[in-house]
C-alpha cells in the first residue's frame, strides 16, 4: 500500500469503528433502560420540581451509568462526524453542505456534553437535599431542545452531501433527509402516549444510520478512499 493509500485508509477505518462504537452505546443505553426503567431522556422534558427530583433520585447510580454511556456516545459520534466530513470533502462533495453540516454536529456533541454535565450536577445537588427549581428545569429542557434541533439540521444538510450510488448510500440519504428530522420534531407535538414510541424510533434511527455509515465506509482491500 502506498503512503497516500495508507493516509486515506486510516480515517476510513476510524470512521467505521467510531460508528460501530457509537451504535453500541445506543444499544447499551436502550438495554439499561429496558432492564431498569432509568434513563436521562425523561429529564429532557419539563416536570414539576418535586417530580423532576424524584426522577433524578429514582436510582442515582443507574442514572450516572446512563449519563456515562451517553457521554461515551457523544465522544464517538462527535469524532465520527468530523471524520465523515473529511471523507465527504475528499470525495468533492459540496462544501456548502459538508462544512455547516459537520459544524452543527460538532456543536451537537458539545451541547450534549453540557447537558450531561448538568444532569450530573443536578443529581449531586438533589442528593444533598437541594433539588432543582422550575427555572433550572426550564433551562435544561430548553438546552435539550436546542441540542436535538441543531442535530436535525446538521444531519439534514449532510443527508444532501452523502453519495447516493449504492443501495446503502441511498438508504442513508433517505434517513437523513426525510426521516430523522420529521420524526424528531413530531416527538414534541404528538400526544403524550406516543412520546415513548417516537423516542424509541429516534434511537432506532441513530443505530440504523450509524451502521449504514460503518458499512458504507468500511475498510477495503487496496486502501481506496471512496465509499464502498
Amino acid at each position: 500500500m502506498t503512503r497516500a493509500g495508507a493516509d486515506v485508509a486510516l480515517p476510513r477505518g476510524l470512521l467505521s469503528l467510531l460508528c460501530l462504537l457509537a451504535a453500541s452505546m445506543v444499544v447499551s443505553m436502550l438495554g439499561l433502560y429496558a432492564a431498569t426503567g432509568v434513563s436521562q431522556d425523561a429529564l429532557q422534558f419539563f416536570h414539576r420540581p418535586e417530580d423532576y427530583a424524584a426522577l433524578l433520585l429514582q436510582a442515582p447510580q443507574v442514572l450516572k451509568l446512563a449519563v456515562a454511556l451517553d457521554t461515551a456516545f457523544l465522544f464517538c459520534y462527535g469524532a465520527a462526524f468530523v471524520v465523515l466530513g473529511s471523507q465527504l470533502h475528499a470525495l468533492g462533495r459540496p462544501r456548502a453542505l459538508v462544512l455547516p453540516g459537520t459544524g452543527l454536529m460538532v456543536a451537537t456533541a458539545l451541547l450534549d456534553l453540557v447537558e450531561n454535565m448538568h444532569f450530573l450536577a443536578m443529581l449531586a445537588r438533589a442528593g444533598a437535599g437541594e433539588p432543582p427549581g422550575a427555572g433550572e428545569i426550564h433551562g435544561q429542557v430548553w438546552e435539550s431542545l436546542v441540542k436535538f434541533h441543531v442535530s436535525y439540521l446538521g444531519m439534514f444538510l449532510l443527508g444532501w452531501a452523502v453519495p447516493t450510488r449504492t443501495a446503502a448510500e441511498q438508504a442513508l440519504a433517505l434517513l437523513l433527509r426525510w426521516v430523522q428530522w420529521p420524526a424528531g420534531i413530531a416527538l414534541y407535538v404528538v400526544p403524550a402516549a406516543l412520546v415513548k414510541p417516537f423516542a424509541f424510533g429516534r434511537a432506532a434511527f441513530y443505530v440504523a444510520a450509524l451502521l449504514l455509515v460503518a458499512l458504507i465506509w468500511r475498510p477495503r482491500a487496496g486502501g481506496s478512499g471512496a465509499p464502498a
